[in-house]
């Protein structure tokens, strides 16, 4: 009998210390309706282009500064997704059309992201998380407030977008730059010319006719020597709008260039300016209609395009810089 009652107490004893540890390895859970992220210390500011650019630029550089950090990353909508596992997140426009930023967001932000459309400009605050075949990555992403909607400006078009006015994207190019999806006044052929700018009118001034058709042989040419810093020293420190970005400066023509140069691996063999009519003329300014003719060449062989376009130029401290520039289908 007290054998039996001393094996019954020894089994109640393991049953006890048995429950006591399946209590202690159990997880705490996760109140519903919570993110379990940790919390964050303050966030980096970037653009969704200029983290683009770092890491085009330097990978290895790029990782030391963004990588597992905190980052509110500035960009514009080119869409909003869902992976395989119906995780949302968003892509971040850039300069170049096929790699863009992605922004994986956190479980909470759906009903946000649900808000949004296409060239929306967002501010996300991420973790940097390195970049995969191109396109710099950030995870557990949270939607902050659109200053600029708050604001009651909504859907501009902003620094480093890449949508039309009417918000179709602008399609693949073989020359570096984007069109527009509206049509500028008819330009009619002129006659072949052995320099670079073709002129179609007599409507300038001869000083600046001269002047000006000085400066856009310049522009041809830096264009041909494929040196993005040629390219950028022919625009104005300033530029009010460059393809379908505003307000940028020619130190962003340059990184744009030398983007473009890199990711297409493609030379400029030809770059000539024809049908050049002057629209507006003062003796500082000009605007001018005209034509470009580019043929670029690379490992699949060579392209040419002919295409309208609208330039603006000013002269400071006696050279004609660019101030604007569009170019349309």
């Amino acid at each position: 009998m007290k054998s039996e009652r001393r094996a019954h107490i020894v089994s109640l004893l393991f049953l006890a210390v048995f429950c006591i540890l399946a209590a202690g390895s159990m997880d705490t859970p996760t109140p519903t309706g919570t993110d379990a992220s940790p919390a964050r210390g303050p966030a980096q500011n970037v653009s969704a282009e200029r983290l683009f650019l770092d890491y085009q630029r330097n990978e290895v550089s790029a990782d030391s500064m963004y990588k597992g950090r905190t980052l509110a990353v500035t960009g514009t909508v080119s869409s909003i997704n869902k992976d395989f596992t119906d995780s949302v997140y968003l892509m971040l426009e850039t300069s170049n059309e096929f790699m863009g930023v992605h922004a994986n967001l956190r479980g909470s932000e759906v009903s946000k992201a649900s808000t949004l459309s296409k060239g929306s400009t967002v501010t996300v605050v991420c973790e940097g998380n390195g970049m995969i075949v191109g396109s710099p990555m950030l995870t557990d992403c949270v939607i902050q407030p659109n200053q600029q909607q708050e604001h009651g400006v909504e859907n501009q078009q902003v620094q480093g977008s890449n949508l039309s006015a009417d918000g179709s994207e602008a399609p693949q190019e073989s020359t570096p730059v984007p069109a527009e999806n509206s049509n500028p006044p008819a330009v009619q052929p002129a006659p072949a010319s052995p320099t670079r700018t073709e002129y179609q009118g007599e409507t300038a001034s001869d000083n600046v006719d001269a002047e000006v058709s000085g400066a856009l042989d310049n522009w041809a040419k830096a264009y041909e020597s494929n040196d993005p810093t040629l390219i950028a020293n022919c625009y104005a420190d300033q530029v009010d709008r460059y393809f379908l970005r505003q307000n940028v400066t020619n130190t962003f023509v340059h990184d744009y260039m030398e983007a473009w140069f890199k990711d297409h691996d493609s030379r400029v063999t030809m770059f000539r300016i024809k049908d050049v009519v002057f629209q507006n003329e003062t003796a500082t300014t000009v605007q001018l209609r005209l034509a470009k003719e580019v043929v670029t060449t690379n490992s699949k062989g060579a392209a040419e395009r002919l295409t309208p376009s609208q330039l603006s130029l000013k002269k400071v401290a006696g050279e004609w810089k660019i101030t604007s520039e569009r170019d349309f289908k």
